[in-house]
């Protein structure tokens, strides 16, 4: 099981994401063979010497801008996975930075309810499972399991 992503890992994968080619990009079928496709920048065309399928008009021979292909063909799937990766990582990373604030947000006021002081002022307990603070959560404590890691492990049913 993995520990998480860290943070220092989220941004390596953000800046390798910010390096690449812009996109979109997309496969282009190899000319040659059925089994396989090229994956390339998906931009205009733009001739350049010794180049034998600029503007050639072979609709059998896809010219893939110089520079911007994979240098070997991959299976289909893989180069749809590869050509949308440009712009999907991108946005993962958004949304996961997204849901990570809200997560932050949530447990700070899931935190701020864990433990309410009883009618009396006498002691505090848990609105979830009716535990009392000194005994801790009880095991199938909804607000507990909410607020537990993946490094921590549940708690045992009294």
């Amino acid at each position: 099981m993995s520990d998480g992503l860290t943070p220092d890992q989220l941004a390596a994968i953000e800046e390798r994401a910010a390096a690449a080619p812009e996109g979109p990009w997309r496969t282009f079928p190899n000319p040659m063979r059925s089994d396989g496709v090229f994956v390339a920048q998906d931009r205009p065309i733009e001739p350049y010497p010794g180049n034998p399928r600029d503007l050639d008009g072979n609709p059998h021979l896809p010219a893939v801008p110089k520079g911007w292909c994979l240098g070997s063909q991959v299976e289909h799937a893989a180069g749809a996975f590869i050509a949308a990766s440009r712009t999907d990582v991108p946005l993962l990373c958004a949304e996961l930075r997204a849901a990570q604030e809200r997560t932050l947000r949530l447990e700070s006021v899931l935190r701020s309810v864990e433990w309410i002081w009883s009618p009396a002022g006498t002691f505090r307990f848990c609105p979830s499972c009716g535990d009392e603070q000194s005994g801790g959560h009880r095991g199938n404590c909804l607000l507990a399991a909410a607020l537990r890691t993946p490094d921590q492990p549940e708690r045992e049913q009294p």
